[in-house]
């Protein structure tokens, strides 16, 4: 059990996890939620979420173009629609908390196409890299520079899944800090044996045998997630991401054994 508590500590500290301080010394706590992931009870929960999500991104477009003061579409979505105004040809100002699905025109949702967006992405790089504006006013650089970082930050948000499940319930009011990880006992220690598993693996196959049964975990977890939120269960979709966050951080120490033996993605 000393050995067991000691690499308790050592991961979820390696890992910026927290956990409850009662799971750390006698592992006796009880937990609200049936879930059995969060000691803040439920009808608390829900309705920080709905007051959160009432304030995130309530009005993020740019009614007027900057340059012939031309009133803007704001219900259109695409390249032209959403970056240049449709009188003067003008890059439009845009928010920084413009929603990035609206952004690439793709319905906002889990599953996304990801050579479609990836498709759109390289396509608006195209057209918006600065290097495209060297020739424009300052404002039009400016502009440039400030949109292809904006579409930067949606693509790596949306390619990602488990960035793409942030940013869904960002859209939604919840934001998980990663310091804030609080599961259930039995998780992590089952977390935990599967690290010390990794730790103890001598062979490139045993390392490979443990990503199968994570990447499993994780693709089960992905599902669960989708099923949560087209349920508009948010607690239980953070749930989920939470667990999403711990299959990574053991996804990342399998990976970067496994180069040690040579093996590299």
């Amino acid at each position: 059990m000393r050995r067991s508590v000691w690499n308790l500590r050592r991961f979820c500290v390696h890992n910026s996890f927290s956990f409850n301080r009662e799971v750390e010394i006698n592992f006796s706590s009880q937990f609200h939620n049936r879930r059995g992931f969060f000691n803040v009870p439920k009808e608390d929960r829900i309705s920080r979420i709905k007051l959160k999500a009432s304030r995130v991104y309530s009005d993020t477009k740019i009614t007027k173009c900057w340059n012939c003061h031309t009133p803007l579409d704001v219900h259109s979505f695409g390249l032209k629609e959403s970056f240049f105004c449709s009188s003067c040809g003008s890059l439009r100002e845009v928010n920084d908390n413009y929603n990035y699905f609206e952004l690439f025109g793709i319905t906002e949702k889990f599953h996304v196409d990801q050579s479609e967006l990836t498709k759109k992405f390289r396509e608006y790089q195209s057209v918006l890299h600065p290097d495209k504006f060297g020739n424009k006013n300052e404002t039009e650089q400016n502009l440039s520079a400030a949109i292809s970082s904006l579409v930067n930050k949606a693509y790596k948000a949306l390619s990602t899944p488990i960035k793409r499940a942030e940013y869904i319930l960002k859209l939604k009011g919840i934001t998980i800090p990663e310091e804030n990880n609080v599961v259930d006992k039995e998780f992590l220690f089952e977390i935990m044996e599967r690290n010390e598993e990794v730790e103890d693996a001598n062979s490139a196959a045993d390392l490979k045998n443990l990503l199968l049964r994570v990447n499993r975990d994780k693709e089960k977890t992905f599902c669960d997630f989708d099923v949560n939120l087209k349920r508009d269960d948010l607690i239980a979709a953070e749930s989920s991401l939470i667990l999403l966050r711990y299959y990574a951080s053991l996804e990342t120490s399998i990976k970067n054994k496994l180069s040690k033996f040579g093996v590299m993605d």
